[in-house]
């Protein structure tokens, strides 16, 4: 991740009327807003400068104007899927972050915004079809005691148990494979959840040792959160009855449990392949999805 000086004020568009909002100097990104309000004057002027290297920023600012990238509140939770961290906003500051870990290149992780509704504790994981398909019937052709190993049941399209013995796994139907709860689960021990149209959630893992990586796209599209039940008691903003002890103790319980947020909150998953920071500094994140090229291309055609 390279960084680089930029001087603004060489560009037009940086006679502010107003100070941008930035994070701290380790934190992420300018303001989406200012950035918003000026974007034809800075395609302009970046137009003439991305010959030498400055191309992810010209895509950065156009994916920053996007309608997915405007927080709807000053409250808001912001997923940086090429710079693998997350944010918690409170009051426009940012308050709380963290790394994450996110979809495979052949299973990227989505980009959308949404509100986060509710968590479960304890979380079951029902394996998606692709999961199923490519992943776990693999391993269970050649291992039947893969299924018992990790805690999952065979159901049919009523939700009954069945016995994974009487099932002909080379072709097995229309059954759902469903993991039981607890601390080595793929789902860990909170799940965070928004309404989308990808079957994508926040989430721990058991997998936490790949947090120390640099590069962190181990997962098959959803999020997976360090330290999730930090942000979980930010969300709930319920110092009384949702500090970190009664978190535990519902965890403790390993009995599965959704609760509602009293207020929902934003949520922006995005993809910026650039931070911008207020000191002129520009640093390079890896394009890690391969999309800053047809994105560029897309605007060079408007241009």
């Amino acid at each position: 991740q390279a960084t680089h000086k930029l001087d603004w004020s060489t560009a037009p568009c940086v006679e502010r009327t107003a100070k941008p909002e930035l994070t701290p100097r380790d934190g992420h990104i300018c303001s989406v807003l200012w950035f918003g309000a000026r974007q034809d004057i800075v395609r302009v002027w970046f137009r003439t400068h991305i010959e030498n290297g400055w191309r992810p920023i010209h895509v950065t600012i156009a994916r920053m104007a996007a309608p997915t990238s405007s927080p709807e509140s000053d409250d808001f939770v912001l997923v940086d899927v090429a710079g693998y961290k997350i944010y918690f906003y409170k009051d426009g500051q940012q308050v709380w972050r963290s790394n994450v870990q996110v979809g495979k290149p052949y299973r990227s992780t989505p980009i959308f915004k949404s509100k986060i509704t509710y968590v479960t504790f304890n979380p079951t994981w029902t394996v998606p079809p692709t999961i199923l398909r490519n992943d776990v019937l693999p391993k269970v052709k050649r291992d039947i005691g893969y299924l018992k190993k990790n805690n999952i049941r065979v159901l049919d399209n009523r939700g009954r148990e069945l016995d994974p013995k009487t099932i002909d796994w080379s072709k097995p139907g229309n059954i759902t494979l469903r993991q039981d709860a607890g601390d080595d689960a793929a789902l860990g021990q909170v799940v965070i959840r928004f309404p989308n149209d990808y079957a994508v959630y926040l989430h721990d893992t058991p997998h936490r040792e790949l947090f120390s990586n640099e590069q962190r796209a181990f997962s098959s599209g959803c999020i997976r959160v360090e330290r999730p039940l930090e942000l979980v008691e930010r969300l709930m903003n319920d110092p009384e009855k949702w500090n970190r002890a009664a978190i535990d103790q519902v965890i403790a319980t390993g009995k599965t449990r959704n609760v509602d947020l009293a207020k929902p909150v934003p949520v922006l998953l995005a993809y910026w392949t650039i931070d911008l920071f207020e000191d002129g500094d520009i640093s390079f994140k890896p394009d890690i999805y391969d999309r800053d090229a047809a994105v560029l291309k897309a605007l060079n055609a408007r241009l």
